[in-house]
């Protein structure tokens, strides 16, 4: 409701006539028809404060403020997104190091529409999968699908987490026109990984989606 509607719906509300709304806050009796009416919208101060007395309002209902804000509020709430928790593993490397996938460090909450049993989260470290054109930043935690990990050739030219030689990466698969396996980075720097055991890599899961932590 605009201002003037507020004001007319209260005013029938406690039974009061024009005249003694005009007689309280100082005006004519027209001037408070053409409140309710919408004609004049601006109002002084002080007569909005006598307004607001008078119809036992506060001064921000009377002027549709309150109203705006639990409008606002209500959009908010329905804005919401329902969270689904999922375990973290340590660190993943996105360099030369290590994750330990037995042990559960954390939880980190994703989207429920994205979720999946079995999901999980990495907090990335290092710089390897850093680059101008894509990258996952030191810092970043990485969800990992492992239903996505189903052959070799689904995921090729897929980031995924990956297990070899008893070391836990997150890499790019690349797989060549030979059935050469190369697990790649991002930054140039980084020299790819030669797999030369194939049958001892393991895809523990596909990178989905990657999330930056807040620090305020």
């Amino acid at each position: 409701m605009n201002t003037g509607e507020i004001i007319k719906k209260r005013r029938q509300e406690l039974n009061l006539k024009l005249d003694q709304i005009a007689l309280y806050v100082g005006v004519s009796k027209a001037t408070v028809s053409r409140w309710e009416s919408g004609e004049i919208v601006n109002m002084r101060r002080d007569r909005i404060a006598k307004l607001a007395d008078i119809l036992k309002l506060s001064p921000a209902t009377l002027v549709g403020i309150e109203q705006q804000v639990n409008s606002a509020i209500h959009q908010s709430n329905a804005a919401i997104i329902n969270t689904v928790k999922v375990p973290v593993y340590g660190k993943a490397s996105a360099g030369n190091g290590y994750l330990n996938l037995s042990e559960e460090v954390d939880v980190f909450e994703i989207p429920a529409d994205m979720y999946k049993p079995g999901m999980f989260a990495v907090n990335v470290t290092g710089d390897s999968m850093t680059s101008n054109n894509k990258s996952i930043p030191d810092g970043t935690v990485a969800v990992a699908d492992p239903t996505m990990c189903a052959s070799p050739d689904s995921t090729n030219g897929k980031v995924c987490v990956f297990t070899y030689n008893d070391e836990t990466f997150i890499k790019q698969l690349i797989i060549n026109s030979d059935g050469i396996i190369r697990l790649r980075s991002f930054n140039s720097d980084y020299e790819d990984i030669l797999v030369l055991k194939p049958k001892q890599l393991k895809c523990e899961g596909r990178v989905i989606s990657t999330f930056t932590k807040q620090t305020w």
